[in-house]
């Protein structure tokens, strides 16, 4: 036997659709059922995935479930337009966005029952550390270096923004179409007040 031939990985190689397929697996069973509902034999089923595949990649539900989140969760895009106002105003129509989108709606009823899921709360958690929280806390930075904001602290006005967004989402009635991926004019309207009241008048 080769030296190479000795290094060849032993067993069959990983399906690279398998994650893919859990992911989308766990967000269809835990819209449907919520977390009482939500198993890694339920998951697999959904997926046509062996379980075995499952327990190699996952230690628990709550992390499968989180992940299957950040697949789907939009990215924090590329704001930095040298104007606190413009970039603020971004960030929100960001955030209502992704609240309107179906992926909102499992983040939000992930939010309510890690409330009282511990197992849940801890892999919600690593959703608010990741990447995108690190993106989006780097534009209200930026805001704050030019002096432009009149909030106590980063932490602080990026909660204002997600959770004003996710209010206007929540509790305003839609008179206009909503085209998947665009704001209506009352959305904007809602945006140009929510970044007027965060910044330091001039």
């Amino acid at each position: 036997m080769t030296a190479t031939e000795d290094r060849r990985p032993r067993g069959r190689p990983r399906d690279p659709m398998v994650e893919p397929r859990m992911y989308e697996a766990a967000l269809a069973v835990y819209a449907e059922r919520g977390w009482y509902g939500f198993s890694f034999e339920a998951v697999s089923r959904q997926a046509g995935v062996g379980q075995g595949s499952v327990y190699r990649r996952w230690t628990s539900r709550g992390d499968l479930l989180a992940e299957a989140v950040a697949s789907r969760a939009p990215v924090v895009p590329p704001i930095d337009t040298g104007d606190s106002g413009e970039d603020l105003a971004l960030l929100a129509r960001h955030f209502l966005l992704n609240y309107r989108d179906e992926i909102g709606v499992v983040g939000l009823r992930m939010v309510l029952d890690s409330r009282t899921n511990p197992e849940l709360a801890a892999a919600f958690g690593k959703l608010l550390k990741g990447a995108r929280a690190t993106d989006a806390r780097a534009v209200v930075r930026r805001c704050f270096d030019r002096g432009d904001l009149r909030g106590p602290t980063v932490d602080l006005v990026l909660e204002v923004v997600s959770g004003a967004t996710l209010s206007h989402v929540l509790y305003t009635q839609r008179k206009d179409a909503v085209e998947r991926g665009r704001t209506t004019a009352a959305d904007e309207r809602f945006i140009e007040r929510l970044v007027t009241s965060l910044l330091v008048e001039r």
